[in-house]
């Protein structure tokens, strides 16, 4: 599946032959601490502690001492992992474990006791007995116990093979184990401070100082003022004040909010509708769509507002085509230099920044939910208005966030396409920084910028939290 959809999954999940299966690689958890971490081979095979040796695919335990041979005896010597006078684990899986006359590679011998049998099938599960206390578990095919008696309380010799032993420690980790013991404490450590209940203070630190180094200068310019083209550090309220009084910054104001309300508006729609044809409706060719999707965001800004100009202009496609058809006599003026053109450029652009969120909502909506929705006698419509729509949520308050903040601030479409009606805040604060060489009251404009995308942040996060 990995391979041929070219996605990375992450699947979260106690089923562990669901994890064996499709994992490529796995992190087997304990009380919120990684404790191993490997492909499902390693995992099985060689597990580094005694919890993932009993949680993945269980195991026999089987306590020892280095002064002690009791009922079983190691034939290549002391294990390894232990020192002398030490105790410890031997662990073997119930498939490992074989009957009859050991192999020269035999690491274990025991002699055992049946206590239970039970058939499955193919194969054959034995509950054996070793010395008192200890209680193994095998599991045998049919053919590899041949004409063997398996009746209750029947004397049989088991052995495992040396690959197939594994001794931990008395505090249950094995020697080829230890080392991942510090790595996994450190990693989970890390965990607990980034994902636990102080999980991003850290990162809110980092982003607090990030934010104030690169905000306090325009904040501090934006209360400087401006005398013979010198800037002077003269702390006043009077920039902001000249943007209060002036209806000329108040109509820009306005009006970049307007044209970012209308592109939020336009992409919102055009984007849903997009991100659900792709995610719902698109069947086997889902995967091409969403790349040409995508493909846009590989291209240069400012080309694609460009392009606009091209299409839109007096010679352009639109005007080119309406004298072709007969519809209109002379180019249309209209279609260019004003609000309209900024706001279908604007709209074209971020039209991706809505439906890929849109999309990985839509994704993650499982298709049992519609197909209730729809049992149960639903509409389409209704199924849309009251299933899809709410859980799809999320990524429309994600779409709107990125839309609007980023048209609200942009410079090169007003630049491009905008004229005297499509002049939008961000042009005159770069006048500021250029021509006018004002800026403190440059600085002033940007932070009215950043206060009003500050606020569509913390309003879009307050939605996100209701619909939580």
């Amino acid at each position: 599946m990995h391979a041929e959809l070219g996605l990375t999954f992450v699947c979260v999940t106690h089923d562990q032959e669901e994890a064996l299966v499709m994992s490529d690689r796995i992190a087997v958890l304990d009380s919120g601490e990684i404790a191993e971490i490997g492909t499902p081979r390693e995992i099985f095979e060689r597990p580094s502690n005694r919890f993932v040796a009993d949680f993945i695919g269980g195991c026999n335990f089987i306590p020892i001492s280095i002064d002690q041979s009791s009922g079983f005896r190691l034939r290549n010597g002391k294990p390894h992992a232990l020192a002398r006078g030490t105790e410890g684990l031997l662990a073997i899986r119930p498939q490992n474990l074989k009957l009859g006359v050991p192999e020269e590679d035999a690491a274990f011998e025991a002699d055992v006791h049946v206590s239970d049998v039970v058939c499955l099938g193919t194969a054959v599960r034995l509950a054996l007995r070793l010395g008192s206390d200890v209680e193994l578990t095998a599991e045998l095919d049919r053919q590899a116990i041949g004409t063997t008696n398996l009746e209750p309380s029947t004397a049989l010799r088991v052995w495992a093979r040396q690959g197939d032993v594994i001794v931990f420690d008395s505090s249950g980790w094995s020697g080829h184990g230890r080392w991942l013991k510090h790595l996994c404490a450190r990693t989970a450590l890390i965990g607990v401070g980034t994902c636990g209940s102080r999980s991003f203070s850290g990162r809110r630190r980092f982003t607090r100082f990030y934010l104030s180094w690169c905000l306090t200068p325009i904040l501090a310019y934006s209360f400087w003022k401006v005398e013979n083209y010198v800037t002077l550090p003269d702390f006043g309220l009077q920039n902001f004040a000249r943007i209060v009084e002036s209806a000329v910054y108040l109509s820009m104001t306005g009006n970049s909010l307007l044209v970012a309300g209308i592109v939020t508006i336009c992409a919102v729609l055009l984007g849903y509708a997009l991100a659900f044809y792709v995610a719902l409706c698109a069947g086997p060719r889902r995967q091409i769509l969403y790349f040409l999707m995508v493909i846009p965001l590989w291209t240069s800004f400012l080309l694609r507002a460009f392009i606009w100009r091209i299409i839109l202009g007096r010679e352009g496609v639109i005007n080119s085509g309406l004298g072709w058809l007969g519809i209109a006599g002379e180019p249309i003026s209209l279609l260019l230099f004003n609000r309209f053109s900024v706001c279908v450029a604007l709209t074209y652009v971020f039209i991706p920044f809505v439906a890929i969120p849109v999309y990985t909502a839509l994704e993650k909506i499982p298709r049992e939910t519609l197909e209730a929705s729809m049992d149960l006698g639903a509409s389409p419509a209704y199924t849309l208005w009251r299933v899809i729509l709410p859980l799809s949520v999320p990524g429309i308050i994600a779409g709107t966030m990125f839309t609007f903040c980023l048209s609200f601030g942009d410079f090169v479409a007003p630049a491009l396409l905008g004229g005297p009606s499509g002049m939008m805040i961000s042009s005159i604060i770069i006048s500021q920084f250029g021509a006018a060489f004002d800026w403190p009251f440059g600085s002033a404009l940007a932070i009215v910028i950043i206060v009003v995308i500050a606020s569509a942040v913390a309003l879009a996060r307050w939605m996100e939290r209701r619909y939580e």
